[in-house]
């Protein structure tokens, strides 16, 4: 039988994994004991055909791992602390606008205004869309190598790179014991670190493409065509798990795995054992959500 597609991030002293129809948690508690949380994801992306349909599916999935993910890390910072301090509604759609907001000037506007100052050099809307995604890679780098450099980030870090070798050894059908996860690398090409950079890269071909305009227009086109480039870069990510072991893809994927190396770190056998707690957990409710549908 072929292994579930899974999914996954870090939470605070613990993993979230993501399958088809369910998401887990597993966090370890301030006694050294592991809790898990899980839910089947049934929501009305999954229900209507449209929704899993090429562009759609691509940014559906990622609101839904968005939101799913702030759910998650609200539920292991009250795990990991012992405090009762949960994400309402409200919160998380607060949350979601502040992320949009910082992307969007961090990452659409920033880019833009600074490309705006090398006209000599980028006197071509080719050019200037390669300047801007310089600018804008170079951003993202920074932020990167700047927040790895913090103590509890590196831990979550940690935990990121037990998530990836827990995936790996599900993917390659062994029992997910701490012994058999060990031997895998902590980085994957399925990686949001690694897709955040393809998006980078894809944005500069496809920004390529709007015609000579002025800076506003030209950032309007831009902010419109992110969906697109989310689900572009998406597919590309699909592929590359699909066809994972192909010299092509090594080489696609090669610089998201180098930037791997600062947000996927090796983890210890405690890390491990989280990360195989929420793995299990989720692949059993696929099995309760499929036991449902055959009842």
């Amino acid at each position: 039988m072929n292994p579930l597609r899974i999914g996954g991030q870090a939470v605070l002293e613990g993993v979230m994994m993501r399958s088809p129809r369910a998401m887990a948690v597993a966090v370890r508690k301030p006694d050294g004991a592991i809790t898990t949380s899980a839910q089947t994801v049934d929501t009305v992306f999954h229900r209507l055909r449209p929704f899993t349909w090429f562009p759609l599916r691509g940014v559906v999935s990622l609101i839904e791992m968005f939101l799913l993910g702030l759910k998650a890390l609200s539920w292991s910072a009250q795990e990991s602390t012992g405090e009762e301090e949960e994400f309402g509604t409200k919160e998380i759609i607060i949350s979601f606008g502040f992320a949009i907001v910082f992307v969007v000037l961090l990452f659409i506007l920033l880019p833009a205004f600074l490309a705006g100052y090398t006209k000599a050099l980028a006197n071509t809307t080719f050019l200037k869309s390669v300047v801007e995604g310089v600018v804008r890679i170079t951003l993202f780098l920074g932020y990167i190598a700047a927040v790895a450099q913090m103590k509890d980030i590196k831990r979550v870090f940690q935990y990121h790179g037990a998530e990836h070798k827990t995936v790996h050894a599900y993917e390659a059908g062994l029992d997910l014991t701490p012994e058999n996860v060990e031997k895998y690398s902590p980085l994957h090409v399925g990686c949001g670190t690694g897709y955040l950079l393809s998006v980078m890269v894809i944005a500069i071909l496809i920004f390529a493409l709007i015609p000579k305009t002025s800076l506003l227009v030209r950032i309007g086109i831009q902010l419109l065509l992110v969906p697109l480039i989310a689900s572009v870069t998406f597919e590309f990510t699909r592929l590359a798990r699909r066809y994972e072991h192909s010299p092509i893809t090594k080489v696609l994927m090669a610089p998201g795995l180098w930037l791997q190396k600062l947000t996927a770190r090796e983890p210890d056998r405690s890390q491990i054992e989280v990360a195989i707690a929420a793995l299990n957990e989720a692949v059993r409710q696929e099995g309760v959500v499929a036991g449902e549908a055959n009842a």
